[in-house]
């Protein structure tokens, strides 16, 4: 329910003069600064991933029943 709610958050206003174009320039603007002394190996390079998940059990939200348990595998990993 939860995960459902956060699907459309309204994070900020839209800025005055936001476009996907804008958004385009400003990008190849940046590349274009940030690779002026860069070469093309690239093999030195550090990749960071940030895996930003969550988990919440069914079970435990208000209002909703189930007849058998959603989720039996993680409940037997946990114990």
């Amino acid at each position: 329910m939860n995960f459902i709610r956060l699907t459309h958050t309204k994070i900020m206003d839209k800025p005055e003069g936001y476009s996907k174009d804008t958004m385009e320039q400003l990008a190849a603007k940046a590349a274009k600064t940030a690779n002026q002394n860069r070469s093309a190996n690239t093999t030195d390079s550090t990749v960071i991933m940030i895996l930003s998940e969550s988990f919440a059990a069914p079970t435990r939200v208000p209002g909703v029943s189930f007849s058998e348990d959603p989720m039996p595998n993680i409940r037997n990993l946990k114990e």
